[in-house]
């Protein structure tokens, strides 16, 4: 797509995938509530083979107990991405918040 966003991240997260993010100006909905460095890996220096390389053996290497930390950071913001109406907190809410946060300016 042309967005610096799309709906393949905010599915990998709902799925518990640790993102792996290539790109720092991308987009991410809620970023005033939702800390996404809990959980993002960053790849933004990947830009030949041997960074890719070398980003794929740190990917590797990462620990069960750093990938059930991630992980767990997801599951608690999860909701918060989720629209269903039925759920609370979800991202319904999450708009109407950033919408008056952004009209009491």
């Amino acid at each position: 797509g042309d967005a610096r966003t799309d709906s393949r991240f905010y599915d990998a997260i709902r799925a518990g995938c640790i993102p792996v993010v290539f790109d720092r100006l991308r987009a991410s909905a809620f970023s005033n509530a939702v800390n996404y460095t809990g959980f993002v890996v960053m790849a933004d220096h990947v830009s030949n083979v041997p960074t890719m390389r070398q980003l794929m053996e740190e990917l590797a290497a990462m620990t069960l107990e750093e990938k059930a930390r991630r992980r767990t950071h997801m599951a608690a913001i999860s909701p918060l991405l989720n629209f269903d109406p039925s759920v609370e907190p979800n991202a319904f809410l999450m708009i109407a918040n950033e919408l008056a946060a952004r009209a009491a300016v």
